[in-house]
């Protein structure tokens, strides 16, 4: 079941200038921006296929944004992708995921204000808050592991998010995988402890999902396509 489609054409990677740009030959050598914030492509070899995507826009140092990457196979690298992926996880009811959904949510009450990825809205049910998680790194085990680079902003979230469901509302994290070799999803104790600790706390207050995707490039894009869900184990390293 194909989710989305992204324009993408063919470069390959010529070195990383910095975490967040790489030197890409395409028609020529060019700046893309890489928008992944983690680090799947530090390690990444000179000569390693990637997919990019052109981009135009005032302020912009880089003409193009790195999309994916082929390691063992597609891998999405676009930190920006997992949250349109899983509007239309919703917006076609899957793994029980149902309701209006209102993205980019403020939430304001007495003495509290939170800014959501979304919002799910369903008569007679507590609205759910929604944070999405993309997650491009599988190890040897074909363990899908999150977070790849720490991210307190990561461990401060599910902080807030068990803060909401004392406030009447149901949090949900959901973890969108960018590949379709994993088999299951953990955190990342060895990247991440503060993180992984508490996705292990707070397993009981927090709603764990995770989705896989399959990548395939045909004619000049990039197809997502759901891979099925997968079970998350927030105590195992």
């Amino acid at each position: 079941m194909e989710l989305l489609r992204v324009e993408a054409e063919r470069g390959v990677l010529l070195s990383l200038e910095n975490r967040f740009v790489a030197r890409v030959l395409l028609e020529g050598e060019e700046e893309c921006h890489v928008p992944d914030t983690g680090s799947l492509l530090r390690n990444a070899r000179r000569g390693t296929e990637v997919f990019v995507r052109r981009r135009r826009g005032l302020g912009r140092r880089t003409s193009c944004d790195v999309v994916a990457a082929k390691l063992q196979e597609i891998v999405g690298v676009d930190s920006r992708l997992p949250n349109a992926l899983f509007a239309e996880l919703v917006r076609r009811e899957i793994g029980g995921l149902r309701g209006e959904l209102v993205e980019e949510a403020l939430i304001r009450g007495a003495g509290m204000s939170y800014r959501a990825d979304f919002l799910l809205l369903s008569p007679g049910e507590s609205p759910i808050i929604a944070e999405v998680k993309g997650v491009n790194f599988v190890d040897e085990r074909g363990i899908a592991l999150f977070p790849n680079a720490v991210s307190e902003r990561a461990a401060r979230q599910l902080d807030e998010l068990v803060r909401m469901t004392q406030e009447g509302f149901r949090a949900l994290l959901a973890f969108v995988i960018m590949r379709g070799d994993a088999k299951e999803v953990r955190p990342y104790y060895a990247m991440d402890r503060s993180f992984s600790s508490r996705l292990c706390a707070y397993r009981d207050r927090i709603v764990y999902k995770a989705f896989g995707t399959r990548l395939e490039e045909r004619e000049g894009a990039l197809h997502f396509s759901f891979a099925g869900e997968l079970e998350v184990k927030p105590c195992l390293a």
